[in-house]
């Protein structure tokens, strides 16, 4: 019987290892999208003009942001829901050893 909590234990370190690896590449993302946010931010094209010509590029640099900020959020919520499975799955972990 301890053999099959044994196995359990080293299948659950497992799959805690794959999440935290997972978490890894979802703040790698985030950084990357987050940097790219800010050179967006830098451009010219946010600078407030009154010439209509500017309006269109305006615009679009607009929805590029927000696009680039919804898929920062995404991530940022993929990489919480990991990081509860990780505590979980310590959790479950520190449980079995300790019996």
């Amino acid at each position: 019987m301890s053999v099959k909590k044994e196995v359990d234990i080293e299948a659950l370190k497992l799959k805690r290892k794959a999440l935290a690896g997972r978490v890894t590449a979802c703040e790698g993302k985030i950084k990357s999208l987050t940097r790219e946010l800010e050179e967006e931010k830098a451009k010219p094209c946010f600078k407030t003009s009154k010439d209509p010509r500017h309006v269109k590029f305006q615009e679009a640099a607009r929805r590029k942001l927000e696009a680039l900020q919804r898929a920062i959020d995404d991530f940022q919520k993929e990489r919480a829901a990991l990081n509860a499975d990780v505590k979980k799955l310590s959790l479950i972990i520190k449980g079995q050893a300790a019996r």
